[in-house]
């Protein structure tokens, strides 16, 4: 019988030997992923619309005018703004981003020239002792512009193609960039002061 009994226990060790772990307990916490993505999202989202000015109306004036002819309602048009999103301007105008430099850095007079008869959009991307700049400008025909001295990347758009460069400014420049269709000429005028 103690064979037996032996015998047994030897077997119910060598099986228990060839059984899998018992599976570790997991204390952490399960985190519902796509519920907390959700949440930031809608959270952003309440911040983003509470922080967008709220939309105003401009009172209409009525005015009575004499017409001559018939009037026909249909060539009316409307616009229609929808808030939160951003509206469309029919121009180009001058953006700057980044940290301007104070007034009493030095300025120079640029001078841009757009020959390549087609819409030009020129970026000046500028890196001063002050931090990094972004001006950019429509070109149409000639104009003069006032930027900081620095070093800059020049990034210009000519109808929808993009040439970019380098060039240095300092304090007796001014330099006059000629924008072609295929290539930016830089001409540095340096003033003469005694």
């Amino acid at each position: 019988m103690k064979k037996f009994t032996v015998l047994v226990l030897v077997c119910a060790f060598v099986l228990s030997a060839c059984l899998p772990a018992a599976a570790p307990i997991n204390s952490a916490p399960t985190v519902d992923v796509a519920g907390t993505v959700n949440a930031i999202a809608n959270i952003a989202n309440t911040q983003t619309q509470a922080a967008q000015p709220s939309p105003t109306s401009t009172p209409v004036q009525i005015t009575a005018t004499a017409t001559s002819g018939p009037v026909n309602p249909a060539a009316t048009s409307t616009s229609i703004t929808v808030p939160g999103l951003p509206s469309l301007t029919p121009t180009l105008g001058v953006l700057t981003y980044g940290t301007l430099p104070p007034a009493n850095r030095p300025y120079v007079y640029i001078t841009l020239i757009n020959k390549a008869q087609r819409q030009a959009y020129i970026s000046l991307q500028v890196v001063t002792d002050q931090g990094y700049t972004i001006i950019e400008y429509p070109v149409k025909g000639t104009v003069k512009v006032k930027i900081p001295t620095g070093s800059y990347t020049y990034v210009v758009w000519v109808g929808g193609r993009q040439i970019v460069g380098y060039f240095n400014v300092s304090k007796h420049d001014e330099p006059t960039l000629l924008i072609y269709k295929d290539k930016v000429i830089i001409n540095k005028n340096t003033s003469s002061y005694p």
